[in-house]
């Protein structure tokens, strides 16, 4: 514990790395970003065993317009020599911990301000750079990063009461993201839909459009998550229908895009 004080936070960390302890990182996405120099030239440049467990990810609800978790993907992912992991539930969180273990390299796993439910739904093995299959169908594809896994199944529901049975993975990597898995899949899916709790703009849902374009120019991707401008205060429902990421807009979406 150093306080508020992120910048050193982060330099420390890399000095315990480099004398072998493996330090863990527990901080906010939204504090995390003050010590983004650090993150690259400290840790990732010379590929040191640091962990950053980053609270409050994605839409952090009444805590206020500066504390809101919008960033830390964007900002994280094209940091060379980093992973990023994003867990859907409690469960899935000590499993990726058990993971960070003996990875040996910078590591990132980013959950929300939320109550954290604990199942054996999702108690297969970690896998590096590899994906959860958590239904599996044909037509449209979507992937689903951390808790963003629960709207996607939400939305199948709804899906499916339209005639429509989508595969839906939990991503759980996302960077290196499971660009395998998914190619598999384009053959059956013409529609690859991202979900995910961070902002759009240079995130996830970028990364996959820009593969899918490079390598199956006919399939096409659309992406929910949190739109080009500030989040205002107010409950993590209420934010996410204000930027159309709720089980019902998704469902909406995909409907009109596979019957259009």
């Amino acid at each position: 514990d150093v306080g508020i004080a992120e910048q050193h936070a982060v330099t420390f960390a890399s000095g315990l790395a480099l004398s072998g302890i493996h330090p863990y990182v527990a901080v906010y996405s939204a504090f995390l970003q003050r010590a983004y120099d650090q993150i690259i030239e400290d840790v990732c440049l010379q590929d040191l065993n640091v962990t950053f467990c980053i609270d409050r990810a994605g839409i952090t609800g009444r805590d206020g317009e500066t504390h809101q978790g919008a960033f830390d993907l964007n900002y994280l992912l094209p940091v060379p020599g980093m992973t990023v992991l994003a867990p859907r539930n409690g469960s899935e969180f000590l499993k990726m911990l058990s993971f960070s273990l003996d990875f040996g390299r910078p590591l990132a796993i980013r959950y929300p301000k939320a109550g954290a439910p604990f199942d054996e739904i999702g108690s297969t093995e970690i896998r590096y750079g590899k994906a959860e299959t958590m239904l599996s169908g044909s037509g449209c594809l979507i992937l689903s990063v951390g808790t963003m896994a629960e709207t996607a199944m939400e939305a199948s529901k709804i899906l499916k009461n339209s005639g429509i049975s989508p595969t839906v993975l939990n991503i759980r990597f996302v960077k290196p993201w499971d660009t395998e898995s998914v190619m598999k899949l384009l053959k059956n899916h013409a529609l690859v839909v991202t979900l995910e709790d961070g902002a759009l703009r240079g995130g996830f849902g970028e990364s996959v459009g820009a593969f899918i374009a490079e390598h199956d120019a006919l399939t096409k991707v659309i992406s929910f998550g949190i739109p080009d401008r500030f989040l205002a205060q107010g409950s993590v429902p209420e934010l996410k229908r204000s930027c159309h990421m709720d089980a019902e807009s998704v469902a909406e979406r995909i409907l009109s895009e596979m019957n259009g």
